[in-house]
């Protein structure tokens, strides 16, 4: 886990930008965003209120596309393992993967 100042977010989104449409989606509540780095299989939190961003948060499953967030939930669509994680925004861990 990386921990960067606010002057690092443009970069980031930036880098994020660059990958390519359909690499990066994101989901925010009020002072976070949650931001899936598809090729990297990581997530990204950029905590606005915290004034940091945290890299490789979480590693993902194969090919993450899709993120929502629910009820305190984040729900990720992995496209190559065919699975949906669920993940608390609270503890930032995996609570249950979904196989389709």
């Amino acid at each position: 886990m990386q921990v960067m100042t606010r002057s690092a977010h443009v970069f980031v989104l930036c880098v994020l930008s660059l990958v390519g449409a359909g690499s990066a989606h994101a989901v925010e509540d009020i002072d976070r965003l949650y931001v899936i780095n598809g090729l990297g299989e990581t997530l990204t939190l950029i905590d606005r209120a915290g004034d940091s961003v945290v890299t490789n948060l979480l590693p993902l499953g194969g090919c993450p596309n899709r993120i929502r967030a629910h009820a305190g939930l984040l729900l990720v669509v992995n496209s190559c393992t065919d699975d949906l994680m669920v993940i608390s925004q609270t503890t930032h861990t995996v609570l249950r993967t979904i196989t389709f």
